[in-house]
């Protein structure tokens, strides 16, 4: 985010900085963003059509700007929905989805109590209405009879909403999902062990279209892996933390085996600032915590971290929380 001046939350993106809609039009694509929008209303001009929606999902006109799209010309979209989000918020859908919080599995790290499992209730909630509006487009694509030769990407921006999540450099905040879904170029479905980069995406949507990539891009395409998956994109992956509700300043670069960490605001534990201490899942943590439960993850309180973290991936391809001071 510092290499274009984007580096805190509510900024906007800075003049002259281009999204991949520019090339994508030049080269003849129709470009939409539909929903929720977060890089400031001087960078809708470089897309053929912007839709902001800031009710519930922000996904009520995505089949409707589908269907309205330019036909006989390539097209990009870019389908941003608020789900899951904080405030939980599915109250407006008239299909509705409900959790039984007493049911639910909690992931690990969280603690047992009544407010992590409601909490956690409502985010899947969310969860499940985002996989409904997917499957919705797909649905839609296919009905356009141009599901077979398009490319679909559903991707997450954070990891998940809650304390060792979202705003942290640990695999919880960066490991996020990636789905890939295009049968006519991707012959072999399945997982990758891959590293790759948010800003990745940009480039290999542009080799994709038979556009150079622009000047300065510092992603590196992954198109050809789509048919060659053994073949690899990255050996390490970096990701930063500036500011989201507080300051911070967090470098981090990640390979398959290791992660190396720096912490250049360190008088202060993962979770002190966090905008989640006021929430339940949080309370009961700290009051497990305080009670001396040995399953917490003592590093969310810690008064003062260590300056730099060399953290070794486990057998489950996970950071292993061990503080390994470089």
């Amino acid at each position: 985010p510092h290499s274009n001046g984007l580096m805190h939350l509510h900024q906007s993106l800075p003049p002259g900085e281009l999204t991949v809609a520019v090339p994508l039009a030049k080269a003849g694509y129709y470009t939409a963003a539909i929903g929720k929008w977060h890089i400031g209303r001087d960078a809708q001009a470089q897309f053929s059509h912007v839709q902001v929606d800031r009710d519930g999902s922000a996904t009520g006109n995505w089949l409707d700007a589908l269907r309205d799209r330019p036909r006989g010309k390539p097209f990009f979209f870019w389908l941003a929905s608020r789900d899951p989000h904080r405030p939980w918020n599915t109250d407006d859908d008239q299909t509705g989805f409900a959790y039984d919080p007493a049911s639910i599995s909690l992931p690990a790290g969280f603690v047992e109590g009544p407010g992590t499992r409601e909490e956690f209730a409502l985010y899947y909630a969310e969860v499940s209405r985002f996989d409904r509006d997917v499957g919705a487009v797909m649905a839609e694509l296919e009905a356009q009879d141009a599901l077979h030769n398009t490319l679909v990407i559903v991707m997450s921006d954070n990891g998940r909403p809650f304390h060792g999540g979202k705003q942290l450099l640990y695999d919880d905040g960066i490991k996020t999902p990636f789905i890939l879904h295009w049968p006519a170029q991707i012959p072999r479905a399945g997982i990758r062990e891959q590293l790759l980069s948010a800003i990745d995406i940009a480039p290999t949507l542009l080799e994709l279209a038979g556009v150079a990539p622009l000047p300065g891009m510092q992603g590196v395409s992954f198109a050809a892996t789509l048919s060659n998956p053994d073949r690899p994109v990255r050996t390490y992956v970096f990701a930063e933390r500036n500011w989201h509700s507080g300051d911070a300043h967090e470098r981090l670069v990640r390979s398959l085996q290791w992660a190396y960490k720096e912490n250049q605001y360190p008088l202060h534990g993962d979770c002190i600032g966090s905008s989640y201490q006021g929430k339940p899942s949080f309370r009961e943590l700290e009051q497990a915590y305080r009670n001396g439960d040995t399953e917490v993850d003592e590093h969310c309180f810690d008064a003062v971290r260590p300056p730099t973290e060399l953290l070794p991936v486990g057998d489950s391809g996970e950071l292993v929380r061990n503080n390994l001071v470089a």
